[in-house]
């Protein structure tokens, strides 16, 4: 779903005297524009929350993109923050898997995430591939392969990262979900090295704390 600046105009709170992203924002039309568009920035929603539920957690994080975007729109604009400098997108939206999604058994949520990441590549391939950065909202964090694997195909080489979460979503590349997106990126080569900042130590299994121990590529803090 492309943005329209009606769109934005509707979530947006006019001030005299003052200016909110929301009405600086750009958009566009056709996803073919984007690389002709001067802004740094892509802001991009995803409205999922499969990833989640493949992971045996709470559904809700599809939710996240609409709530999220009336309140960044109504960030003020000024010389720290230009809304120029951002591409307000859209979302992926996954409306007919969400529903296979309400009745699936574990094996068939992880197959719906697959699907997913085959969505979320392409299309931060095209947005990377036009030399812009991705801003990526909502879903789960089973999108951090989706984001990792598109990045590396525009740039043509692994990618590294910095994960600041009390969670490794490092686990076991079991099929697909919120919790091994980073385990699965590292496995196809799209993922060099990887930092989890701030990590829970009672939220870390043995395994995965060993694995960081043996790899030089993978640490924390």
């Amino acid at each position: 779903h492309l943005l329209t600046q009606n769109e934005l105009k509707q979530i947006t709170s006019i001030r005299k005297g003052e200016t909110k992203l929301g009405e600086c924002f750009k958009t566009i039309s056709n996803l073919n524009d984007i690389k002709d568009v001067n802004s740094q920035y892509v802001l991009l929603g995803i409205e999922e929350d499969i990833g989640i539920r493949a992971n045996l957690g709470k559904p809700g994080a599809k939710d996240c993109w609409q709530q999220t975007l009336a309140s960044i729109c109504n960030v003020q604009s000024n010389p720290f923050l230009k809304g120029e400098d951002i591409l307000a997108l859209g979302s992926l939206r996954f409306n007919e898997l969400i529903t296979k999604a309400e009745n699936a058994d574990l094996e068939e949520l992880r197959k719906l995430t697959s699907l997913i990441d085959q969505e979320v590549s392409q299309l931060i391939k095209v947005i990377v591939a036009s030399d812009k950065t991705p801003i990526v909202i909502g879903g789960g964090h089973n999108n951090c392969y989706g984001n990792l694997k598109g990045s590396a195909d525009a740039l043509g080489k692994p990618i590294s990262a910095l994960n600041i979460d009390p969670h490794t979503d490092y686990r076991t590349p079991e099929g697909r979900h919120s919790g091994n997106g980073f385990s699965y990126a590292y496995a196809e080569r799209f993922l060099k090295r990887y930092f989890a900042f701030g990590l829970h130590e009672n939220y870390t299994s043995s395994e995965i704390f060993s694995q960081f121990k043996d790899n030089k590529h993978l640490d924390y803090n």
